[in-house]
């Protein structure tokens, strides 16, 4: 049985990933050592403010790691769940694997 914080966790995980946006921006910042708020909101074509709130929400329960340099910020994800996560949603899920699903 799952412990009550470990469970917290992985549903905390699932609620951020359920926003399409949020969920690009950690697939962007899996995918790169690190990027600044510019590089990211350009390769997204997302709005500054948009950017930032979800930035803001991955940080804030831990899912993105952030440091300063002068005016830039940069961000980058190094969670294991992330990158575990995403990496088996990149495969595909069964429904799309399995043809008696798709029937």
């Amino acid at each position: 049985m799952l412990e009550e914080s470990s469970l917290a966790e992985k549903v905390t995980l699932l609620e951020a990933l359920a926003s399409r946006t949020r969920f690009r921006v950690l697939k962007s910042l899996c995918a790169a050592e690190e990027m600044n708020v510019r590089e990211l909101r350009n390769e997204l074509g997302l709005p500054q403010s948009t950017t930032s709130r979800e930035l803001s929400f991955l940080r804030m329960r831990g899912f993105i790691n952030f440091r300063r340099e002068a005016q830039n910020h940069y961000y980058s994800c190094h969670h294991d769940g992330v990158r575990k996560l995403l990496q088996t949603l990149d495969k595909g899920t069964p429904a799309t694997n399995n043809p008696e699903m798709t029937r």
